[in-house]
């Protein structure tokens, strides 16, 4: 008989709740009311000032792709023959000042007259801290990065996700799961909010899918050594495990899953980026099935010229942060050429009532909480040093990366909640 343990969800307030009440704490009162920026925006006088909020500590390229959709929209003749101008801030997290970094950036947003929207915050802790702030004043808000559902379930009318919630992501796993022909799932998370959230409706999906979760099991954080985990799993008679983990968890369960000739299908529960993966665990990896938001070798126009244009702008290849920064700057300029107007209210009611746009990360509609509910993921497939794209849209398409050097193990890969980083696009069809 195969013994399935479910270890209880760790006994803490939600992540969410807790910052959106400290956020009501530390707000405090603007220098500029909501209807002193709306006639600032109303006159469509001078540049379109944006913030542009993102961590400076991560190694992805965002920012680059942001800027490149700015330029592009620019040199077209701008949104109401005017120009989009970003006005930069950081919200890099020291010694888990996450909350009160997040009201620090909004304060400074809302203190701009001028600021009619804002992309960006890069983690959990400062976006919510701030959105409280941005609804409040009137300005819009459009996070790229934060998978919680908890920053758009508070019926805001100014904040927005482009990214897929948890809730969406596991259970587009779990579809994917089933497409591939696997029956028997494992399910290993991390006992934090995103990881528990993302398990969960993966095992809802899985359950509708009728597909038997024969083993479930978490863990916290901060554990290092997996291995009596994994040679338990290793008994369960499973197609696949699904793990919902952290970027540096999932590496360490993987690696010491090679080391004990762990050779099941590794379900990823977070979008990865499949180069820095390869890099990172080596030639000899299990088949590993991860979801990604950009898919380089989606068959269609905007897919090429976006990477053609960011290879020309920059001389690299773009990476998964690089396409949703400029979708979102992208759908942003088109919600103010709907709207005809940069006042945030008007531009936050075409988002959220008319808006359907397909950029080259997926359709964006939105729900009534501002959730992304069009975008679906694509997969890449990597095992034994080959990476596999998998999209419906796409079909399969094989890269193989460059051998690795002798040594050649680790490379930093980024942190974050968010879309995938693929960043050598170029093309090996099968």
């Amino acid at each position: 008989m195969i013994a399935v343990t479910v270890e209880p969800r760790c006994r803490r307030p939600c992540l969410g709740l807790l910052l959106f009440f400290i956020g009501l704490l530390l707000i405090g009162c603007g220098k500029v009311s909501e209807n002193q920026r709306v006639a600032r925006a109303a006159l469509g006088e001078g540049p379109i000032q944006i913030a542009l909020v993102w961590d400076s500590t991560r190694e992805d390229d965002f920012i680059k792709g942001a800027t490149l959709a700015l330029e592009r929209i620019n040199a077209a003749g701008g949104i109401l023959d005017r120009p989009l101008a970003f006005v930069d801030f950081d919200d890099a997290i020291v010694d888990g000042d996450g909350g009160s970094r997040g009201v620090e950036v909004g304060r400074s947003v809302r203190d701009n007259p001028d600021i009619v929207a804002v992309i960006g915050h890069s983690n959990t802790a400062t976006a919510i801290a701030a959105s409280i702030i941005y609804e409040q004043a009137g300005i819009l808000f459009i996070n790229p990065a934060v998978t919680d559902r908890s920053l758009t379930e508070h019926s805001f009318q100014y904040v927005f996700s482009t990214v897929p919630d948890n809730e969406l992501i596991g259970a587009q796993i779990a579809t994917q799961a089933f497409s591939l022909g696997y029956r028997r799932i494992g399910i290993l998370n991390s006992r934090n909010d995103e990881s528990f959230e993302i398990a969960k409706a993966f095992a809802k999906q899985a359950a509708a899918l009728g597909l038997d979760i024969v083993s479930r099991q978490s863990f916290f954080d901060q554990r290092e050594n997996f291995r009596e985990i994994i040679a338990g799993f290793g008994y369960a008679g499973f197609d696949a495990l699904f793990l919902a983990a952290g970027n540096a968890n999932t590496e360490d369960i993987v690696k010491q899953g090679i080391e004990m000739n762990f050779r099941i299908p590794f379900l990823l529960g977070s979008m990865n980026d499949p180069l820095a993966l390869h890099r990172e665990l080596g030639e000899e990896t299990p088949p590993l099935i991860i979801p990604i938001l950009f898919n380089p070798y989606a068959d269609n126009w905007r897919t090429r010229q976006f990477i053609r244009q960011f290879n020309e702008r920059y001389d690299i290849d773009p990476d998964g942060w690089a396409a949703q920064g400029y979708d979102t700057v992208t759908m942003l300029a088109e919600a103010m050429k709907k709207a005809k107007s940069t006042v945030p209210f008007s531009v936050a009611t075409i988002i959220r009532y008319t808006l359907s746009w397909q950029g080259i990360t997926g359709r964006h509609s939105f729900d009534q909480d501002g959730s992304i509910y069009a975008k679906t993921l694509d997969f890449a497939h990597l095992e034994e040093g080959q990476i596999q794209f998998h999209s419906a849209e796409g079909g399969v398409h094989t890269y193989v990366p460059e051998p690795l050097e002798e040594g050649q193990i680790q490379s930093p890969s980024a942190e974050g909640n968010v879309p995938t980083d693929v960043s050598s696009p170029l093309v090996e069809g099968s």
